[in-house]
């Protein structure tokens, strides 16, 4: 179908290559101090109260989500469809529209968050302790939620080195900062408590900066017109989805606090926060990716779309096989950082990595289907999936503990890709897979190979770290040799060139 098509001539190829670079160094950031960040917390904090700030995270991601409204996918799809056909007017009503329903839906439930906060440690979770974690993460709910429609707003405009500054590199970055402080005077949960609640504020006020850099949100002679209906309309389904795709990400966590002690839900999420380093790639592509279905549909670019998705599931998928087979590799070694005790969720990284990996492999198949207005369909599969995690936690965790909990969330996320393949390919005919799929799976299999011969003959390094650091630098020189010995691709080279001109520059 797009076999005539010159890849060389496509524009979109050099945007996402430049737009992905950005994302990918942004996220690699952001990853590289989140992570960082939780190890701080669990080696500080140790595994009891880091279990507790899990599952005050995992409420306080839920409660943001719910919060959000669906405007998030909402404000990406119009932002980058007016922009697109240069009406600045319903650009304008969209981001403002947005923003004002955010505030009241967000104060409302992060008040109502606040008055149950200790009804819902008592009577859910049986945690005393956890009221006072609930009370503060209520409060940093509708900061999220207004940096986020400012940012989600910045995403639709494709203008990603500013996504990078403000979710990226700026808010962690503070977070890691005042807490550190809060930990130099004696504090602990409650320090990282305020962290979050001053790192959030000062985004809001960065975020905001940026966006009138791109767009006169405000005083300015544009008159906006207010689309609310449509906006909505899309936005509804997607309010659900998204809250049920964050609880197909955190209801392991809530669940594993109801039935188990904070210490073990401490342990599953340092394998979990392990586990998602592999979404990083995947994550980098489907923020400049997004608008770009979005307008590629719209302008109804449909051989030019199927392109680029093969082409952006081949990246992903070459970029995140390394990771998740480093991460079969050095389980023990990666989990050690975090403390002696964290090695117990081994087990659980792996399963939890087998799933992440599959969905590497579908590529941006979920926001095929958000960007194309399919957000019906999407809501259906998120219930259905979100409703199968539920038996099988409740099943699983009872008796197997935080293996079951993994099981559960590998095998729902899954489910959910394949079944979003199979709709993405009904709905248009297409499908993200090409021949060249098989050139990392070779690399990988090679570098796997000679890594494990290395490791019984040559390294000899006992120290966990060394080991890990060494062994990685090792495998990923072999498979990027033997990627490139199989050659590049057109679509590649052109990312390639993109890389190079950056190193020049």
């Amino acid at each position: 179908m797009v076999s005539h098509i010159n890849k060389i001539q496509i524009p979109e190829i050099a945007t996402i290559a430049k737009g992905a670079g950005i994302s990918f160094f942004g996220i690699i950031s952001w990853g590289a101090l989140n992570y960082s960040f939780n190890v701080y917390l669990a080696r500080v904090l140790k595994p009891e109260n880091f279990g507790l700030y899990t599952i005050g995270l995992a409420i306080f991601n839920v409660v943001g989500m719910l919060s959000l409204f669906g405007l998030n996918s909402g404000l990406i799809r119009y932002v980058a469809l007016y922009n697109g056909v240069n009406d600045k007017k319903r650009t304008k009503g969209t981001i403002l529209f947005s923003l004002k329903i955010s505030i009241l839906i967000s104060t409302s439930i992060a008040a109502i968050l606040f008055f149950l906060s200790k009804d819902i440690s008592l009577k859910l979770f049986h945690k005393p302790s956890l009221e006072l974690v609930i009370k503060y993460f209520s409060l940093c709910v509708p900061l999220f939620v207004i940096s986020s429609v400012f940012l989600y707003s910045i995403q639709g405009f494709k203008v990603m080195k500013y996504m990078v500054y403000s979710r990226d590199l700026f808010e962690p970055i503070n977070r890691f900062l005042w807490v550190t402080i809060f930990f130099l005077v004696g504090l602990r949960l409650l320090g990282v408590m305020f962290a979050f609640l001053i790192a959030l504020g000062l985004n809001v006020l960065f975020s905001y900066v940026l966006l009138k850099r791109i767009f006169p949100i405000s005083r300015s002679p544009i008159v906006p017109i207010y689309e609310s209906k449509e906006l909505l309309s899309f936005s509804l389904p997607l309010f659900f989805i998204g809250l049920m795709q964050i609880g197909i990400n955190r209801v392991d966590a809530l669940l594993l606090g109801h039935f188990e002690e904070a210490q073990q839900v401490g342990i599953y999420t340092a394998a979990f926060q392990t586990c998602v380093l592999s979404a990083i790639i995947l994550r980098s592509f489907n923020t400049i990716f997004a608008p770009i279905i979005s307008d590629l549909f719209n302008r109804k670019k449909h051989e030019r779309l199927e392109l680029l998705y093969k082409a952006v599931t081949k990246w992903i998928f070459t970029l995140s096989l390394p990771i998740f087979l480093l991460i079969l590799l050095f389980t023990k070694e990666i989990l050690s950082i975090f403390g002696e005790k964290f090695t117990l969720g081994a087990l659980c990284l792996i399963i939890l990595s087998s799933g992440q990996l599959i969905n590497s492999m579908t590529g941006s198949v979920g926001y095929m289907l958000i960007m194309i207005g399919r957000s019906g369909i999407a809501f259906f599969n998120a219930l259905g999936v979100l409703s199968l995690q539920i038996v099988l936690s409740l099943i699983l965790i009872p008796k197997y503990g935080i293996v079951g909990a993994a099981i559960a969330t590998a095998t729902s996320w899954i489910l959910l890709n394949l079944i979003r393949l199979l709709e993405v390919f009904i709905i248009l005919k297409i499908h993200p897979f090409k021949i060249s799929f098989l050139k990392p799976i070779l690399a990988g299999s090679v570098s796997v190979a000679v890594l494990y011969w290395l490791e019984k003959s040559v390294i000899t390094f006992e120290h966990p770290l060394l080991l890990l650091v060494s062994g990685s630098s090792i495998f990923i020189g072999i498979y990027a040799m033997i990627i490139l010995l199989l050659g590049l691709e057109d679509e590649d080279k052109v990312v390639f060139d993109k890389v190079k001109a950056k190193l020049k520059m």
